[in-house]
Formats: structure tokens, sequence, C-alpha cells
């Protein structure tokens, strides 16, 4: 008698996608809530039928290493953060929602599938009404340099320059200088 033996591997699955911007509350000079978005990054191709956000579905579609924009409504989106050409084509995808509104207060986001999902917690420490978005980047979520936040490009690592000032007496004094990344070209740059 032979005994067979099958031996199944179960290798953990992870799913190649990311929340990486949020314009939770972009206020009334961007068109207010109806204008708000959320913007997704997949560095593999994945496709998004049956994915809602926050139980609100939006359209199928197929994204391979590239940015997504789910905005609640296509039209005042392009007007606010597009070329206002009533075409979507500034080099990214994206869908309309069905209402899914964002809680300017912070709330949590919730991409899914029903099997595979995303689940990020935001709070309205940054981009509260001022025009700027919240960003993930570095491992954080922080607010956006831009007005306007950057939807469809990604927040450009490196090529930054932070000072840290103190000011005692109205006298500022340098603390630090903080260069990202250290071999940046300075040249012509003044502090």
């Amino acid at each position: 008698m032979r005994l067979i033996i099958i031996l199944i591997l179960m290798v953990p699955f992870t799913l190649a996608l990311e929340i990486t911007e949020i314009m939770y509350n972009p206020g009334s000079s961007l068109g207010g809530n109806y204008n708000e978005w959320v913007e997704i990054y997949s560095d593999s191709e994945i496709d998004l039928t049956n994915y809602k956000i926050n139980g609100k579905d939006f359209d199928d579609i197929t994204i391979n290493n590239e940015y997504l924009i789910i905005a609640e409504d296509i039209d005042k989106f392009e007007e606010f953060f597009g070329d206002n050409n009533s075409i979507i084509d500034e080099g990214y995808k994206i869908v309309d929602s069905t209402s899914s509104s964002l809680n300017d207060k912070g709330d949590m986001i919730n991409l899914s599938d029903g099997f595979n999902e995303v689940i990020i917690n935001y709070n309205n420490d940054f981009g509260d009404g001022n025009g700027k978005s919240i960003e993930f980047f570095n491992g954080s979520w922080i607010e956006s340099l831009d007005v306007k936040g950057t939807p469809g490009k990604g927040r450009e690592e490196g090529n930054e320059i932070n000072v840290i000032l103190e000011i005692i007496e109205d006298i500022p004094e340098i603390i630090s200088v903080e260069i990202i990344p250290d071999e940046l070209d300075l040249e012509g740059v003044q502090i």
C-alpha cells in the first residue's frame, strides 16, 4: 500500500492597494463638501470591480501601477482640481462614487470588495477646510504641501529642506537644518 502525502502551502496574500491621499474637507473655495475625494494607488494590476468605499459603489475599473481618484462629483473635481477643460486628461484615472461623503471631523475609510479591504482612520488635525489634503507619506498621514493636494501624483519623496527656528525675544535662531536626500544639489539655495 502506498501513502501519498499532499502538502498544501498557505502563502499569505498581500493586497497591493493603498489609500494614499484624502481631501475630506476642501473648504468652500474648492467646492465644499461636494468636492471630496480619495486617492488610491496600486503597484500591480488590480480589478476594482465589486469594490466599495465605505459601503458605497463606484465605477468598475482596473488599475495597474497608477493612481485612481474616487470623487464624489467628477465634473466638480475637474473644475477645481483638474485643468478645467471638462475632459479628464490629467494622467490619472478618476471614477464617480455614489454619495460617499466624508466626515469633516475625522472618520474611517473602508475600501473593500467583501474579501480584501484597506481600512484607514483619519482625523481633522490637518487639512481641515484650508484647501489642503492629507497624504500618506513615509508611513504617516501628513498635510499636503500644496493647496488642492496632489491628486494623481503622490507626494514626491525627497528634495526637502527643513529648517527649525527658535525665536527668542524677536530674534530668530536656526536650531537645525535637515536636507533630504543627503546628496541633494544645493547650488543656489539660500537659507
